[in-house]
């Protein structure tokens, strides 16, 4: 059923092509990203126009552009959420409140979630590296990982040890939030 699913919403995505011209509503974009957390390797293999890429985001929740220096937090969120669920711009969000309190950038990742964690990881560590690489000033980094973020954020320190990438020795604090480090229940029955 899933190929049957993805074949539909192929059609869909090349039916209603706007979305990659112009930046999705809330609503929408949080259900793109269920249906990423659900079939998200499906979206990818098919080039589905519907597979999120992998973005950062300002704390407005638009795509970020522009220079970044000083200290720079990352948060992560997990499966089948996206950028909306930590509630960039609000005012009592965590990010905002640590932006308030720290003299730092807050950006959010938003990615597939139906890939794998390993793929994910070093998407990550390689967008990173570009952080770097294009933001020579970037003093440090924190993450904040929630459930499946921290897994990536793990898989993304791994693969930069593998990449010989520089940003883990910028990096000051990961904070895992809810992370099944030793695996979940419902990951489990997916797999099975």
């Amino acid at each position: 059923t899933g190929q049957y699913a993805a074949h539909g919403l192929r059609v869909l995505g090349r039916v209603s092509q706007e979305h990659t011209q112009q930046q999705l509503a809330p609503p929408i974009h949080m259900l793109v990203s269920a249906l990423n957390g659900i079939m998200g390797d499906h979206l990818v293999y098919d080039c589905n126009p519907l597979a999120l890429p992998m973005l950062t985001y300002d704390r407005h929740g638009k795509p970020h552009t522009g220079e970044l220096r000083g200290r720079v937090v990352i948060f992560v969120h997990g499966l089948c959420m996206d950028i909306h669920s930590w509630y960039p711009s609000k005012y009592q969000s965590m990010g905002e409140q640590i932006y308030r309190q720290q003299d730092c950038t807050v950006l959010y990742l938003n990615y597939n979630t139906g890939r794998r964690i390993s793929l994910n990881g070093r998407s990550f560590s390689n967008l990173l590296n570009d952080l770097c690489i294009k933001n020579p000033d970037i003093s440090h980094i924190d993450i904040i990982g929630h459930s499946m973020g921290g897994l990536v954020t793990r898989s993304a320190h791994y693969h930069a040890g593998e990449l010989a990438h520089t940003w883990p020795a910028l990096t000051q604090k990961i904070v895992f939030l809810g992370t099944p480090h030793h695996g979940a229940v419902l990951e489990r029955g997916g797999h099975w």
